[in-house]
């Protein structure tokens, strides 16, 4: 079909143009020859002119490495009701009009480096889903929630990632997000922004209680957060979440007893600069003065499959023997359904706790962490005596036992 053709056909629905990379039909090019078509209506295009693209409801944007914005004649695209814009690094600005596409459900712009989005992002009164949202810094010219009287219209979907939590300028301010409200987001990414000297950790914890998700989430990451204390009030109201990740929170020293959450399958720790040890409190294992037969019945982790802690300098200590888990009359639960662990950037890590012996794990990795490597790599270790009921062991990114079988 020729560009000719395309022009005349008003049947056509999808428009795919490339980069050219030489090519004379150029997407600058075939857009003079979409001026005719009326129906067209998922195109990915590049370069085109907006304005005589009324009937899109859906463009896509994608790789390009020199857009750095975007002409305000794509808000007049008013049938639009999907823009995604895909690995547009150089992009820091949205078009301020923004708000007139009022029939817009979803903006996709996760893979740009935007300073903020434009004030009229509030008058988006359809959007289901967002997958980022940028809190700036003392920059009047974008959008904040403090602006908005009424507070936060969107019931978004799916997933999303706040980036500069920290700027919330207060606590009501966070609060209007009303992510407790969203019912059907699954997924969430709380990204404070890089800590600083000066930064203040009892501001950053007050907003993470503020910024409080509905309870039937399924993921929560929190990353650079600059707060000493990581366990929010909200978080014991999870009944439904699989995954969490907490990294960069440089100022943890002590772990919050996450294993009291029932349906986590992946737990993520990562750059966390001050922990020196996993103790008790981790397992969230009820005080032995507590109610005894909650005690005696209690799993911690029961449901965790996946374990990885990862760059932690300082993590010396991993509480976890056997007489750790013992009550008067039973022995507690922990991890009973692990089958991944990874060590990795723990230098200071001397050894593995016992009770790993009775998880299903099926496979250990363990790499950057000096001490445990030596341990495992010596035939005599305990560790590798004590592991060696685990199917595939990888120290130091190479297979020490791989289907049961030890390599030499």
């Amino acid at each position: 079909m020729s560009f000719k053709d395309i022009g005349e056909n008003t049947r056509l629905r999808t428009f795919l143009v490339f980069p050219d990379f030489g090519n004379r039909y150029s997407s600058g090019f075939a857009s003079l020859c979409l001026i005719g078509l009326r129906s067209l209506r998922i195109p990915i295009v590049r370069g085109l002119d907006f304005a005589t693209l009324i009937h899109l409801r859906y463009l896509e944007i994608s790789h390009d490495y020199h857009l750095i914005e975007l002409p305000e004649t794509l808000c007049d695209l008013c049938n639009l009701q999907t823009l995604k814009i895909n690995q547009c690094p150089s992009l820091k600005r949205l078009p301020k009009g923004i708000g007139k596409l009022v029939k817009l459900r979803n903006l996709y712009i996760y893979h740009c480096d935007l300073e903020g989005l434009p004030k009229g992002i509030g008058k988006l009164t359809s959007l289901e889903r967002l997958d980022k949202l940028l809190i700036p810094e003392n920059n009047e010219a974008y959008f904040h929630f403090g602006d908005s009287k009424k507070g936060n219209h969107y019931q978004l979907r799916g997933s999303l990632r706040i980036d500069g939590c920290k700027n919330f300028r207060n606590v009501g301010e966070a609060e209007k997000a009303s992510l407790i409200k969203m019912k059907d987001l699954e997924e969430l990414v709380l990204k404070f922004g890089e800590i600083e000297r000066n930064a203040e950790p009892q501001h950053e914890f007050s907003i993470l209680e503020a910024l409080q998700p509905h309870p039937d989430l399924k993921s929560l990451s929190i990353i650079l957060f600059a707060g000493t204390e990581l366990y929010a009030s909200w978080m014991a109201s999870f009944n439904n979440l699989r995954f969490l990740s907490l990294c960069n929170c440089l100022n943890c020293e002590i772990l919050p007893p996450l294993g009291k959450f029932p349906y986590i399958e992946s737990l993520v720790i990562g750059y966390m600069k001050r922990l020196e040890k996993v103790g008790a409190e981790f397992w969230g294992i009820p005080e032995r003065d507590d109610d005894k037969e909650e005690y005696d019945s209690f799993f911690s982790f029961p449901k965790l499959k996946k374990l990885w802690f990862n760059n932690l300098p300082l993590f010396k200590e991993w509480e976890g023997s056997t007489t750790d888990f013992q009550s008067d009359s039973t022995t507690l639960k922990v991890m009973p359904c692990l089958r991944e662990l990874i060590l990795s950037g723990c230098g200071s890590l001397e050894a593995v706790p016992d009770f790993l012996q009775r998880t299903p794990l099926q496979h250990l990795e363990i790499y950057s962490c000096k001490i445990l490597e030596r341990r495992f790599q010596n035939g005599k270790g305990k560790e590798r005596l004590h592991f060696s009921h685990i199917p595939n062991i990888q120290i130091a990114r190479k297979y020490v036992q791989r289907d049961g079988i030890w390599i030499q």
